[in-house]
């Protein structure tokens, strides 16, 4: 099968050499000299109700006993495929990389524009974990999110039922910047007319990243979502407002980073989660990324922050 970015092609963009998968998202960290390229296949999960989850993985070409996995949760109206752009970092270092499209989102069934309740979510995460332990009998399993899907990670983390070996929140979205709040009137409007808020417009995305690789192939992509119903939102909500509990719930070793150009999600509270979390100190990483802005999978700072996770990972093993 062919991958997300295996067949990468090269093109020239005002001088420099940048490399586009043929989902068209750059791609941040291309496969290392002399190493094998990631093994791609999409894996079709059965969730408790029944519905088809799809899950992307990328696999080393001869993985090794032991090693920890880390499963990694999408941002909001996005999914799985496009993630690939970072495989490169994980599978490099012996880790296999794995990214599911949530319910409702990519090639997974369920209602588009809508996001399940957390009780739902957190099932779909035990049996994309269930899965990969079938894969990876006895592999640690470290839990990542972007964005909304550090939301998403943090709930399971504190909730699920499959035991994690770490958890890395990556821009968690506990709570949104001032400057999202600005000028409501055009999501007012669709609210009010459609009972929707638009996700993928050159103006709301535009402000999220310095990649215009990212925002091109963004919005062009037809299976990321355009909009959602105001239900998906207040889901996230319920979530969000539940960070004070979740933090002192969580024991886990974490890793928590935040760009620090970021205009889409509110730093301070996600420091202020870290700060809270139950994790011993000696067990808690915090980055702000000077210059990134939010998408930090396309970002110039990607190559090290993903360095610098799968080094954190590959301690979850020992």
């Amino acid at each position: 099968m062919k991958t997300p970015w295996f067949f990468a092609c090269v093109f020239l963009i005002g001088g420099a050499a940048a490399l586009i998968a043929d989902d068209g998202y750059p791609l941040s960290i291309p496969t290392p000299p002399s190493t094998p390229a990631p093994v791609y296949k999409r894996l079709n999960v059965q969730a408790r109700d029944h519905c088809k989850l799809v899950v992307h993985e990328w696999a080393p070409s001869k993985p090794l006993a032991g090693k920890p996995v880390a499963l990694f949760l999408h941002g909001i109206g996005m999914h799985g495929e496009p993630y690939g752009a970072v495989a490169a970092g994980f599978t490099s270092r012996s880790i296999p990389f794995v990214v599911p499209d949530l319910r409702g989102h990519g090639r997974s069934e369920g209602t588009r524009g809508e996001l399940a309740p957390p009780h739902v979510l957190r099932a779909d995460i035990g049996a994309v974990i269930e899965r990969i332990h079938q894969r990876y009998a006895g592999a640690p399993i470290v839990l990542l999110g972007d964005s909304m899907g550090g939301v998403l990670a943090t709930d399971y983390a504190w909730r699920g039922e499959q035991r994690l070996a770490g958890l890395a929140l990556i821009v968690p979205a506990f709570g949104l910047h001032k400057t999202q709040w600005d000028k409501p009137g055009d999501d007012l409007k669709n609210l009010l007319t459609k009972g929707r808020i638009q996700l993928g417009t050159e103006a709301k995305l535009n402000s999220s990243t310095q990649s215009k690789g990212f925002l091109k192939a963004r919005l062009a992509d037809k299976l990321a979502l355009r909009e959602v119903k105001l239900s998906y939102l207040t889901t996230i909500g319920e979530m969000q407002a539940e960070w004070p509990r979740a933090a002192d719930a969580i024991k886990l070793p974490l890793f928590v980073c935040v760009g620090g150009k970021d205009r889409v999600i509110d730093n301070a509270l996600a420091r202020r989660f870290f700060d809270r979390a139950a994790t011993p100190k000696d067990d808690k990483t915090w980055r702000q990324l000077d210059g990134a802005y939010h998408t930090v999978c396309w970002d110039p700072v990607t190559p090290e922050l993903v360095a610098e996770l799968a080094k954190w990972i590959l301690k979850r093993s020992k």
